[in-house]
């Protein structure tokens, strides 16, 4: 999925009562914009934007059923749809048109690419990471041992028809 140019910080993950929730700090760029709530209930994520006390602008939107939607929002917020609405829809096995991402969805999407870049960190620390080619979003070849020059021959040569990436390289220098 295409972020743009939004990311997340300052992530703070829990079990909530149905599920997993978390906080985290929304920056467009280098700027904050929203802080993001999901309770782990059940429910939607709450977006506290940075500029609730600007002027309302008008943002129309995409809706259920495709249906355009029109509501008074910030002007940070009026981005994000924007950015948002920008973005292909995606496949679905059920769906022959696919999916509309909404905010919910990019969000979660957001908050997943974050959790898994700090994951892929401190695996790379202290072993080499494989991303192999065919495998599953997710799922990733370790080797035990730290990533050097050596490492990366062996891996180069042992996976060459395989290997789509060698995870460490987007961290640390062989």
């Amino acid at each position: 999925m295409d972020f743009g140019e939004y990311s997340v910080k300052n992530v703070k993950s829990f079990q909530g009562t149905d599920g997993y929730g978390y906080n985290a700090s929304l920056y467009r760029g280098k700027k904050r914009v929203a802080f993001i709530i999901d309770e782990g209930c059940g429910g939607e994520a709450l977006v506290q934007w940075e500029d609730h006390a600007s002027k309302k602008v008008k943002i129309t939107c995409t809706g259920y059923q495709d249906k355009q939607v029109t509501f008074e929002g910030t002007p940070e917020e009026k981005l994000l749809r924007g950015h948002i609405e920008s973005i292909p829809r995606q496949p679905s096995a059920h769906f022959p048109n696919g999916l509309r991402v909404d905010t919910s969805w990019f969000l979660s999407e957001l908050i997943g690419n974050y959790e898994e870049t700090q994951q892929l960190k401190r695996w790379c620390k202290k072993q080499t990471v494989l991303k192999l080619k065919g495998s599953d979003r997710g799922k990733y070849t370790i080797i035990h041992s730290p990533y050097d020059k050596h490492v990366k021959d062996y891996v180069t040569k042992e996976f060459k028809d395989t290997l789509e990436e060698i995870v460490n390289e987007r961290f640390v220098k062989a």
